[in-house]
């Protein structure tokens, strides 16, 4: 193959594979430099960690309960069992949504009321564990236990008995035979 001297001359197809054979080169050339950077680096030692012997904690001194469920997440409850238990909880509303993290349930304390979602503390030390249409489920002190709402002091609705006149009133259907 003989290529002219002058590159302006070439033809389309032999620039193209000219660039092409160009950026390989370039990106072969990058590629080999980062792999020595890193040959480099890994060649480098790096002194190995060394525990500060202060900081340890003997083997006989016992544990602080307090900061390992506090490290583990734990929440400590203030109090008995029996006043978190005697907390009166009530329930005002239920939102449910079709994903349960997106569910509310609002619920009175003595304190005050708030909306409250699955996995939430409520007061008394409980958490809220799920909202349904009509009840909540409270996890308090390792037991589960249900919330549901109030019932009215007054009926809402008021069933009337049937009145015999309206029934008598009304025709009773018939049927035609124009034949």
């Amino acid at each position: 193959m003989n290529l002219p001297i002058s590159p302006l001359a070439w033809s389309v197809p032999k620039v193209r594979y000219a660039a092409m054979v160009a950026i390989a080169l370039c990106v072969l050339g990058w590629l080999t430099f980062d792999l020595w950077q890193l040959q480099q680096g890994l060649s480098v030692s790096q002194p190995a960690p060394t525990i500060n012997e202060s900081r340890a904690i003997p083997a006989d001194q016992p544990l602080n309960i307090a900061a390992v469920a506090s490290f583990l997440g734990v929440q400590q409850q203030a109090g008995d069992e029996a006043s978190a238990a005697d907390t009166p909880l009530t329930l005002l509303a239920c939102f449910v949504e079709r994903r349960q993290d997106l569910s509310r349930a609002l619920i009175q304390s003595p304190d005050a009321s708030a909306f409250y979602r699955p996995g939430d503390s409520l007061p008394g030390g409980g958490t809220l564990t799920s909202v349904s249409t009509d009840e909540v489920l409270i996890l308090r002190n390792g037991r589960r236990q249900t919330l549901t709402f109030a019932a009215p002091a007054t009926p809402l609705f008021i069933a009337s008995p049937p009145q015999a006149s309206a029934a008598s009133a009304m025709p009773s259907p018939t049927i035609e035979n124009p034949l």
